[in-house]
């Protein structure tokens, strides 16, 4: 299946996960003016980044998370929302031959889809 290519440019990211891959990830491409909303399921991180604050060891991390909180590029929430692409930055089970876990079905429900595509970044 062939799917059209189009310079519609990208807004909105979604990043899922925002431990060791996924908040680098996500900081950087909202610093290139780009509206991110970090997804994370642990409330305390949800707040400390929010607040512009990092919570894991990464060089230099804490001043670019601050800087895009403040513009308004960067905000985290523990609740999916609509974007045009996903990064999807969690660790991911495995059961057989099928990748299972929450992430995948809340990006495949209608509520969800993404506009552009579906990045999908693994974090061991």
């Amino acid at each position: 299946m062939n799917t059209p290519v189009t310079n519609t440019p990208i807004e909105t990211v979604s990043v899922i996960g925002l431990g060791y891959v996924g908040l680098p990830t996500a900081a950087v491409v909202a610093s290139r003016n780009v509206e991110v909303i970090g997804v994370e399921i642990n409330a305390s991180v949800v707040e400390r980044i929010n607040k512009g604050e990092v919570h894991i060891v990464e060089p230099d991390l804490d001043m670019l998370v601050q800087a895009t909180v403040a513009m308004g590029r960067l905000r985290a929430t523990m609740t999916p929302e609509k974007a045009q692409v996903y990064v999807i930055a969690v660790p991911t089970p495995f059961k057989g031959d099928h990748v299972t876990g929450f992430v995948l079905c809340e990006i495949g429900n209608g509520n969800h889809r993404a506009s552009s595509g579906v990045g999908v970044v693994s974090d061991p």
